[in-house]
């Protein structure tokens, strides 16, 4: 456990302690890993598996939204810039929201990629960034071993299966802290849960964000490789926790470990809304949407 806490130390660049590992039931597949640092302390409050290897699924487009603020913050590029969508990028499997010769705005590009885990979106913005998406993989490893990503390898701009693209639970707490650290004015953009486009609006499937108190942002990730994984921020009071959950069976077990997990850290209990019984924004509001038609059916009937 050093070890592990050694290598937080090296991008806080902080002192670092160990609080005692907390229990809790672990409902996850054997591909699972699980990691609780408080930031910006340092400390590793809960870690399973933190240090071995994952497939990251789409929590690779965390790297690849890095890399883009980053350009955008040097003034390589802007959020008003139209990006010209490539044959490549509008062939993307498991995704259909550019379609080739299409000029899109990088704003709209980084909200597909982070609210709708839009795969082409993500190729778009790495053919800006680096040429072609072989060369943003690289790219998005040099820049892992920058943040101390040691354990990580980027093979793509959107997180589809390749069987050398892994990481772990501990370095993609790493990256969360790093977009968090070095982003601050953009940050905020990992909290949404919709957004909209020419007239359309997108909803996300990040039940977490939607449903638990005090989230504040990040990402999730299926492949069948992978299972479910996320990685959430959350922030009560003073504390802001950083939990890191993969591997999950389904995304119902996934969101209910991770926020027992953050519950358990923030509060010393792990009493929580089953996620099962929540909701997504959309569904809420398709809810909303029924009981009006229903009480309108009534409403005619008592006429």
């Amino acid at each position: 456990m050093r070890i592990v806490s050694l290598i937080i130390l090296l991008i806080l660049n902080v002192g670092i302690s160990e609080a005692n590992t907390k229990k809790i039931d672990n409902t996850l597949s054997s591909r699972h890993a699980s990691l609780v640092v408080d930031y910006p302390s340092g400390n590793i409050l809960h870690q399973e598996n933190a240090d071995k290897p994952r497939h990251p699924a789409s929590l690779t487009k965390m790297m690849t939204i890095y890399l883009t603020f980053e350009a955008i913050k040097a003034g390589r590029l802007s959020f008003d810039q139209e990006l010209l969508v490539s044959a490549h990028a509008a062939k993307t499997a498991y995704s259909s929201f550019v379609k080739m010769g299409q000029k899109i705005p990088v704003r709209d590009l980084v909200m597909a990629s982070i609210v709708k885990s839009a795969n082409d979106a993500t190729v778009v913005l790495g053919e800006k960034l680096a040429g072609n998406e072989y060369e943003f993989s690289k790219m998005m490893t040099a820049k892992a071993r920058q943040l101390n990503m040691h354990n990580t390898t980027f093979k793509n701009a959107h997180g589809l299966h390749h069987f050398e693209q892994k990481t772990t639970a501990l370095d993609m707490a790493k990256l969360a802290i790093a977009l968090h650290r070095d982003f601050p004015e953009y940050y905020h953009l990992f909290s949404k849960t919709s957004f909209v486009y020419k007239g359309k609006t997108y909803n996300g499937h990040n039940r977490v964000l939607s449903n638990y108190p005090g989230a504040t942002g990040l990402k999730t990730g299926f492949i069948n490789a992978s299972g479910f994984n996320i990685v959430t921020t959350a922030k009560r009071n003073d504390a802001t926790l950083i939990a890191v959950v993969m591997g999950g069976e389904t995304s119902h077990a996934r969101d209910n470990k991770t926020m027992r997990l953050l519950n358990l850290h923030f509060t010393g209990s792990e009493m929580v809304n089953e996620v099962s019984k929540l909701t997504t924004p959309a569904t809420k509001r398709k809810q909303a949407k029924q009981k009006r038609v229903t009480k309108t059916r009534r409403s005619v009937k008592k006429r």
